[in-house]
């Protein structure tokens, strides 16, 4: 079961490698789907601005936290840092995650909180 949620997330995440969900877990005290997505170690990334080659600086210091669509009528979280490179030209830059400000169908959009 962990397995195919899993796969529904990422499905829904629009994600690819190298980001991946690391876990999802239910919060019976808050009554929320709790999600965290990462990238994986050795990753390596383009500069977002010129696309130029840039090298990794390991995740952002403060974790960022959306809101997702509910999942089975339950308030979704999604949990995750970006990755930073340091371009030549443009000096540090953080990798927008592949589902920031993306509006799906029939879902609330994915907000920061």
């Amino acid at each position: 079961m962990d397995k195919l949620i899993k796969q529904i997330t990422t499905s829904s995440l629009n994600l690819v490698e190298p980001w991946y969900v690391e876990s999802v877990t239910f919060d019976s005290t808050k009554n929320q789907v709790d999600c965290c997505v990462s990238v994986r170690e050795g990753s390596s990334f383009h500069c977002p601005h010129c696309g130029g080659v840039a090298q990794s600086l390991g995740p952002e210091p403060d974790e960022q936290v959306w809101r997702h669509g509910d999942f089975c009528l339950y308030p979704t979280f999604v949990r995750y840092r970006r990755p930073r490179v340091q371009c030549p030209k443009c000096g540090i830059q953080e990798i927008p995650a592949p589902f920031e400000g993306i509006v799906y169908p029939f879902q609330i959009p994915l907000r920061k909180e």
